[in-house]
Parts: structure tokens; C-alpha cells; sequence
């Protein structure tokens, strides 16, 4: 069995894409989220200890109304009061986890990573999965996870502690400040903690899918041969090829004083400019196909075409595109000259 050492191609990269097969890392999302809900409780944080504090405060509001309405009319105003602390936060983990989704792994609706398969309920597919490479990647990503959290939280307790000593003797006015404090330097390094995991996370992930998808050598021979081979391929191809052939070519077919054609296979375009040139220079060298479409252009300029099956081949085999003829070729190249200067004063 070849061993599979090649990157994925483009085409392969595409086709597991659709079957929703992308580099997608947890953390990343799950980071973001904590740092969206963390800005959010500092942001309105005094708000919303209003509202818990209304939230506390309001079966007293009801205590002379009769049990049944009482009982009522404090439900209904526990649910609009908690909907109301709840919804900002339901918005926010809605609107940041499709964002970070969207945003580390692109648009994708895979309509095959939600078909039913009997594999995913398995117990034998589950037993492998849960001793699989993936599995104890993920146990010593959540170990990481918790040592490094602990470490950066036993520093900032250990960084306060002479503060938490001394709480007691300062009062209850100082109580809910430093906490305050406490928790936000709390917050700050679990956000810095979560980055690190999930940008290493990140890393991993990209370098797993693109290891997944690798190919052998003969993989990728067989996708370009298919590839190559797609009859709309092709056509792309050769519509490229007219575009590049007529948008480059044109001007040098324009510019030739003569076309010297095999008749079918070669095309050769020569200008030659008494004025400012002391030798004719070649300005088009085509086969094949390509000579027959420089030939159809020539004609369509009113550039003149003369059919020379020697000097033609001899002008393939030996000139250079954009230089000089060469010596031995001057004399016949002469001849054609003079033929065209014949064609120009007939036309005068």
C-alpha cells in the first residue's frame, strides 16, 4: 500500500468540505463565548445586580393580594423579569457562536454530516472512538487545560492574599469592591488561559485535517488525469488559451509586414522595417492549432500570408521568437520581403 505523503489538493479539500469535513477546533468557540458572556457581565454588571436584587424583592410586592393571584401574579412577573436578565446573554451566545464558527471555518452546509448512520450508534464504533488518537488528544487537552488554569489562579489568589487576610478587619464597605477586583483579575486570566489553549487548538486541528486528507502519489496522478480529462475542463482550458492567443498574440500579428505559413502546421510572422531595422525580426511563432488561428487573425487584418513550406521550417527550427532571423536565412527572407513590397505598390 503507497504511503501517503502528498498535501491534499484543492479538489480534495473541496470534496470533504461538502461532506463537512473542515478543521474545526471546540476551544476556538468556546473561548469566544466566554469572553463575549465575561464583557458582557462586566459591562452591565450593576444592572443586573439591580434586577436580581427587584427579582428578590418581589413576592413582598404581592403579599396582600389573595394566595391563587398573588401566586399568579408573582409567576408571571419571576418569568418577565428572569427572561429579561436571561435574553441579552441567550442573543449574545447565539450571535458569537455562529460568528465564530462562520468565522475560523467559513460558511458550510454539509447535508451528508447529517445523515442518519448506523456506524454513529454503534457500540462498537463507540468503543473506538473513545480509545481513539482523537479521544486522548482531547483528555490531555483538558488536563492542560485545568493545570494551567489552576496555576494562573493560584497566582492571583496568592498575589492577594495578604488583601483576603486582611478583609475581615476592613468592614462589609469593602467587602463587595475587592471581589469585585478578585473577580475580574479571575476572569482576565482565564480569558488569557482559554486564548493560549484555543489558538494551540487551532493549530492542531488544521495540521490534523490536512494529515487526514493526505494522498498518495498515485492519488494525485489519477485526480489530475480526471481532472485534466473533464470535457469542461478542457473547454475551459481552450477558451483560455483563444483569450491569451488573441489578447498577446494580435498586436505581433498586426505588426508582421508577412505571414510565411508550412501551409497547415506552421505559422511564422516577420516584420522588417528598412528605417529603423537593419535585419527582419520575428514577431510570431505558432504550430499546429495555433497557426491556423494566427492565419484566420492575419487574414482578418489584411496582413499577407504567403505559403513557403522550407523557408517556413527553417524558421520554426531555427529563429528566435522576438530576434533577429538568422544569417543563412536572410537571402529567402529577402525574396519574401520583396514579394510583399510588390503586393503594396500593386495596391497603390
Amino acid at each position: 500500500m503507497s504511503e501517503k505523503t502528498e498535501k491534499p489538493t484543492p479538489k480534495k479539500l473541496r470534496d470533504a468540505r461538502k461532506k463537512g469535513q473542515v478543521a474545526h477546533s471546540k476551544e476556538l468557540v468556546s473561548t469566544a463565548l466566554m469572553i463575549a458572556i465575561y464583557g458582557l457581565l462586566f459591562a452591565t454588571g450593576y444592572h443586573l445586580v439591580q434586577e436580581l436584587q427587584n427579582l428578590i424583592a418581589l413576592p413582598a410586592q404581592f403579599y396582600e393580594l389573595p394566595f391563587q393571584e398573588a401566586l399568579k401574579e408573582m409567576l408571571n412577573g419571576v418569568a418577565e423579569k428572569t427572561l429579561g436578565i436571561l435574553m441579552p446573554f441567550i442573543l449574545l451566545v447565539i450571535v458569537v457562536a455562529i460568528s465564530a464558527n462562520v468565522g475560523h471555518v467559513g460558511p458550510l452546509f454539509a447535508l451528508e454530516s447529517v445523515k442518519f448512520d448506523l456506524k454513529k450508534i454503534s457500540p462498537v464504533e463507540g468503543i473506538k472512538k473513545l480509545f481513539s488518537m482523537k479521544s486522548l488528544v482531547e483528555l490531555i487537552k483538558s488536563i492542560f487545560k485545568i493545570i494551567f488554569l489552576s496555576i494562573l489562579i493560584y497566582w492571583v489568589i496568592q498575589s492577594n492574599l495578604d488583601d483576603i487576610i486582611k478583609l475581615p478587619y476592613c468592614g462589609s464597605a469593602c467587602v463587595l469592591p475587592f471581589i469585585g477586583h478578585l473577580m475580574f483579575e479571575l476572569a482576565v486570566v482565564s480569558i488569557i488561559a482559554f486564548i493560549i489553549v484555543a489558538l494551540i487548538d487551532f493549530l492542531y486541528q488544521k495540521h490534523d485535517h490536512q494529515k487526514k486528507l493526505r494522498m498518495t502519489k498515485d492519488e494525485v496522478k489519477r485526480e489530475y488525469k480526471d481532472t485534466e480529462g473533464n470535457p469542461e475542463i478542457i473547454g475551459q482550458r481552450k477558451q483560455i488559451h483563444r483569450e491569451l492567443l488573441e489578447g498577446g498574440m494580435i498586436g505581433q500579428i498586426k505588426k508582421a509586414s508577412v505571414i510565411v505559413t508550412n501551409p497547415t502546421h506552421l505559422a511564422l510572422g516577420i516584420y522588417y522595417d528598412g528605417d529603423k531595422r537593419s535585419l527582419p525580426i520575428v514577431t510570431v511563432k505558432a504550430k499546429n492549432h495555433i497557426a491556423q488561428r494566427v492565419k484566420k487573425i492575419a487574414a482578418r487584418e489584411g496582413v499577407p500570408i504567403l505559403e513557403n513550406v522550407p523557408l517556413a521550417r527553417a524558421l520554426y527550427a531555427e529563429a528566435e521568437l522576438d530576434n533577429y532571423i538568422p544569417s543563412d536565412l536572410i537571402e529567402p527572407v529577402a525574396e519574401v520581403l520583396k514579394w510583399v513590397a510588390s503586393l503594396e505598390s500593386q495596391e497603390h
